[in-house]
């Protein structure tokens, strides 16, 4: 019988959208069922699909933990209708795009973005996924390695450890309870033993659970919307609908057998302490209109004056809180949590600390916490975020609405992305408020003080903890708390702007200093071409001391956190208001970054600037900041093997790069007096260089600089730097024909990944060599990284992860290649490596000139990329005046260079750069696994 042409029609529903969003949204409904977003931007480099499927880990069969995941890795692959495999993921990389996928609890959710002419080709395979996906055997087979090494991965990874933990110790018969991101134990190994089929049950749960009346999708593209709507319907048009129901789930996802409110002591791998209290509450899903856990995350998790935190960091008992829903929250329960990051003072009060936390709780109920007035105030800031939202990616974009769209009909979907809350429910919230009693709390406390008094081992992640009763007597003074005076709610937000209007005046095409003195640099440029009233201010502070030695880089860094520390009660207001800053410490000094809406920017700046240049610190805050920093530098040990390989490669080639060791030893004995003497020397000579783009005029800047200017003469009597003295960012240049190698065992016992790191340096940014050897890095990168994928993990399944991507330390250029495993020693990542490299050569010189061609201009779409928002754009520039190559217009250089480029410069590039052992310029960094004694001694024979 015939099939008949699928078709889709306009639903005519109208999408609430920000006041500045210039992108056109079309609502479709194919005939089977599925919810099709369409985004037509007429000047998107870009375009980008995301398909959400309604079905996540909580429907993974018992038999089969991890399943739901591991049919995301599987549906990759290939399909009948493309069959050479990794086909789709070759595509979109070689036209200059990216993929990815995700699963949570109840979705799955995969995205890609592509350069637009090339939407349609990029649908039609990825449609694929849906309609007639090829899972084999034997890619099964492979592929569960993929999952392992993934799982492998995260076994040190506290956050992993944890959430595993919170479903284990709950409800044994629910599925929230299971293992879901599974690895090739739950997935194969036990499956064959008894007597199962994993491939069958791959296949199997594609069928039972990916249908089109379960899918929401989301299409970006320059396209007009009549186009879109006609590649939505062709390539989607196809997909199943079987009829089957969302699924469902039980909410009793606590363990029955629990006589009351319970504490887990945990045992983490990273040193620090953390209290995490837990609630059950109303599910929120129906109440997305009114976001009621969301309200009251505005309140708990404040941290301004009079909230929860600003008092446990007065009395120096903790360093952070996070407070709002759990993301474990699902469907049919939802969780609220509050969790505090615990100073060693914390930690020996944790009474103290808890009894705070409901202190407060009981006084939002008792002292009108609960407004219609107080949700305005907060439905304002979400609505001033809605409608000045900067623009977002493709690919984000359309990932964040294929999701939302599960959730909330088409029409709010973008207000949903971004938690704009839209009706006032007392009862709703009132609901959640009333869930948050001692009564129906349950506590994870972490902290390695508990090593050797725990009983029980969580059997995934072999975590140690022990499960009891909170004390009753705990319980009884958390019902009736006294009434703290500290505590109250939060005051009207002095940030929060109203004046919205652009400036007028002719925008620059680039910057251009506008103010100069022998201490200050001023470099502006107005620009409005984003539409929104925001700007940019960056002050680079530089003296010849930072980082000199461990010493001053701990100073500084203690310095930049104690800063953030003091200022942070006012700072959190501007953040709600959309402004930000950060404060950064760096082998050159400090830079400090702000950004946000023009109308109160530059007197939040000029703010925080004076409280830089009066800066002071008592000894109890320098004691807990101290400890705080000890306390990473520590951790630094349980760092991945991949992230470690690069931070030794750093201290290698960089001339003020020090390892975390050497700061770990000296920061024991540094003093408040240690720490005020290097801030009061620091600052006698130095330069000011700072740049202010956006809605922000040249008088106004110049007058902001003069501020700063003044500011250091008056506080610190700043001389400007001799010309000796100012900095020179280097980094050590390997000559050619020299190979470095660099071995060295992890520093986490517990960790069996190994990890290969191998650079290529290639260029220095200059303006004689740079453009074209530059253009050539670039375009080899584009060329071989997808193949280097394929190769080293999808068909060695060396790991999980693997990449192989351009690398900048300063202004020297290399290509890196990166691969961590758990079932291969370093040395054999390196010889892969090393390999690829070999028979890629082939490749190249087999490469057709249509396909060099296609490269080159896919290139090209991908340079010609301008930035989504201001601070991107001012980021871009700032780069160009810090290291001084002052190439505004290097999108134009580079793509001119591109365009001069042909196969035979390629190839030669490559064999130069890296084959030819006579003239490559090779670090190689390797970071190996722990052995045992046993193993060492098996080694030794």
């Amino acid at each position: 019988m015939a099939r008949s042409k699928p078709t889709g029609e306009a639903s005519g529903t109208s999408i609430n959208r920000p006041l500045k969003d210039k992108l056109h949204y079309e609502h479709v409904k194919l005939d089977n069922g599925m919810d099709i977003l369409l985004v037509h931007d007429p000047t998107t480099e870009k375009a980008a699909c995301a398909v959400d499927v309604r079905v996540g880990s909580l429907s993974d069969p018992k038999d089969f933990p991890g399943l739901a995941h591991f049919l995301e890795h599987m549906l990759f692959y290939s399909s009948e209708k493309f069959p050479v495999e990794d086909e789709y993921m070759k595509f979109v990389a070689d036209h200059g795009g990216s993929t990815n996928a995700y699963t949570s609890a109840e979705d799955t959710n995969f995205h890609f973005s592509v350069n637009w002419p090339h939407l349609g080709e990029a649908l039609d395979r990825f449609a694929q996924f849906f309609i007639c996906p090829t899972i084999s055997s034997e890619g099964v087979d492979r592929e569960v390695n993929a999952v392992d090494s993934e799982h492998a991965k995260n076994l040190n990874a506290d956050v992993w450890r944890k959430m595993q933990l919170w479903r284990h110790v709950g409800n044994a018969s629910h599925p929230f309870s299971s293992f879901h991101t599974g690895d090739k134990k739950t997935l194969l190994t036990d499956p064959l033993a008894r007597g199962l089929d994993p491939h069958g049950a791959v296949v199997d749960f594609w069928k039972a659970h990916y249908c089109a009346g379960n899918m929401t999708c989301c299409i970006y593209g320059r396209q007009p919307l009549s186009e879109l709507q006609a590649m939505a319907t062709e390539k989607f048009g196809g997909v199943v609908n079987h009829g089957l129901a969302r699924p469902s789930f039980s909410g009793e996802v606590l363990n029955q057998d629990q006589t009351g409110p319970q504490v887990v002591r945990v045992v983490p791998v990273r040193e620090g302490h953390t209290i995490e209290l837990r609630w059950c509450i109303p599910p929120q899903q129906p109440h997305w209109r009114v976001r009621p856990s969301e309200y009251l995350s505005h309140l708990i998790g404040h941290e301004g004056s009079g909230s929860l935190f600003a008092e446990l960091k007065e009395r120096n008992l903790a360093n952070s809180l996070v407070a709002g829903e759990a993301s474990e929250s699902f469907s049919a329960c939802s969780f609220f949590m509050a969790s505090i990051s615990l100073t060693d003072a914390g930690q020996k009060a944790i009474e103290e600390v808890l009894s705070l936390v409901f202190a407060y709780v009981h006084m939002l109920k008792s002292e009108q916490g609960i407004s219609a007035d107080r949700f305005e105030e907060v439905r304002a800031l979400r609505e001033l975020d809605f409608n000045f939202a900067d623009k977002a990616a493709p690919m984000r974009h359309v990932q964040g609405l294929s999701s939302s769209m599960q959730e909330v009909p088409a029409e709010h979907a973008l207000q949903a992305m971004h938690h704009v809350p839209l009706d006032y429910d007392e009862a709703a919230i009132t609901a959640v408020l009333d869930s948050l009693t001692p009564a129906n709390v349950n506590v994870m406390w972490t902290s390695k003080e508990f090593q050797g008094d725990t009983d029980l081992v969580e059997p995934v992640y072999k975590t140690e903890y022990s499960c009891r009763a909170l004390p009753k007597e705990w319980l009884q003074q958390w019902e009736r708390p006294g009434k703290q005076e500290a505590l109250h709610l939060p005051h009207l937000n002095p940030y929060i702007p109203s004046d919205f209007d652009l400036l007028q005046e002719e925008a620059a095409p680039k910057p251009s200093i506008i103010h100069q003195t022998r201490l200050t640099t001023l470099w502006h440029r107005l620009n409005t071409s984003f539409d929104l009233p925001k700007a940019a201010v960056i002050i680079q502070i530089t003296f010849p001391e930072s980082y000199a030695t461990p010493e001053a880089a701990v100073l500084e860094k203690l310095l930049a956190q104690i800063i953030h520390d003091q200022l942070n009660e006012v700072a959190y207001d501007a953040e709600l208001a959309g402004l930000r800053f950060a404060v950064n410490a760096g082998s050159e000094g400090f830079t400090i970054n702000f950004s946000g809406y023009s109308h109160k920017l530059v007197g939040f700046a000029e703010m925080v600037m004076l409280h830089f240049a009066t800066f002071t610190v008592t000894d109890p805050v320098f004691q807990v900041r101290r400890e705080s920093l000890a306390r990473q530098y520590n951790n630094m040990q349980y760092m991945q093997p991949y992230s470690q390989a690069f931070a030794t490669n750093r201290c290698m080639m960089e001339e003020k790069a020090w390892n975390w060791q050497d700061s770990a030893t000296v920061i024991p004995s540094i003093t408040p007096s240690d720490l005020m003497e290097h801030y009061a020397r620091a600052f006698r000579r130095c330069s000011l260089t700072m740049h202010v783009t956006g809605n922000l005029s040249a008088q106004t800047a110049t007058s902001l600089a003069q501020h700063v200017e003044d500011l250091f003469k008056e506080k610190f009597s700043s001389k400007p730097l001799f010309d000796s003295q100012r900095a020179q960012l280097r980094v050590t240049q390997v000559h050619p024909g020299e190979s470095v190698l660099h071995s060295e065992e992890g520093t986490n016992p517990e960790d069996e990944n190994s990890a290969a790191f191998m650079q290529f340096q290639v260029a220095m940014d200059d303006a004689e060599s740079g453009p074209a050897r530059l253009a050539l890095l670039d375009l080899l990168v584009a060329v071989a990284s997808q193949d280097a994928f394929t190769q080293l993990r999808t068909r060695e399944q060396l790991g999980y992860l693997v990449s192989l991507f351009s690398w900048r330390q300063w202004a020297m250029h290399s290509l890196g290649v990166v691969v961590q495993a758990s079932a291969f020693p370093a040395q054999h990542l390196d010889d892969r490596i090393e390999a690829f490299f070999e028979g890629f050569e082939t490749q190249l010189k087999d490469m057709s000139q249509e396909e060099f061609n296609d490269q080159v201009e896919q290139l090209v779409q991908k340079k010609a990329e301008a930035p989504k928002y201001l601070r991107q754009q001012a980021e871009r520039e700032w780069r160009e005046i810090h290291d001084g190559t002052l190439r505004f217009d290097r999108v134009d250089q580079d793509i001119a260079a591109l365009r001069k480029l042909t196969q035979a410069d390629l190839l030669a590039f490559y064999q130069e750069h890296i084959l030819n052992s006579d003239t490559r310029r090779r670090i190689r960094n390797q970071q190996l696994r722990i052995q045992s004694a046993i193993e060492r001694f098996l080694t030794a024979m």
